[in-house]
């Protein structure tokens, strides 16, 4: 009986490119659930409690892009200070 696990022809290539699909992070996806003592199913069945999710998934995003422009700002002026005093 052959092994069919590693057939010897490769399949064909794709004729066009595949979607690549955005893979959000469910860690903070999971603290909102924590913080807010709810589970998937809560926010699937109650549109309140979906609306206040995606607030808090909103604010969460705004936080990590502050800290991200910071991070950049404070990059960019140590390298003008270290292009001005060399």
């Amino acid at each position: 009986m052959p092994d069919r696990s590693f057939p010897e022809t490769p399949p064909p290539p794709l004729r066009w490119p595949t979607p690549v699909e955005l893979v959000l992070p469910r860690e903070p996806l999971r603290a909102i659930g924590e913080v807010m003592a709810i589970s998937i199913h809560d926010i699937v069945n109650d549109a309140q409690r979906k609306r206040q999710v995606e607030h808090l998934w909103r604010i969460r995003c705004r936080i990590a892009n502050e800290a991200w422009l910071r991070r950049r700002l404070e990059s960019l002026a140590y390298d003008a200070w270290i292009a001005a005093h060399l």
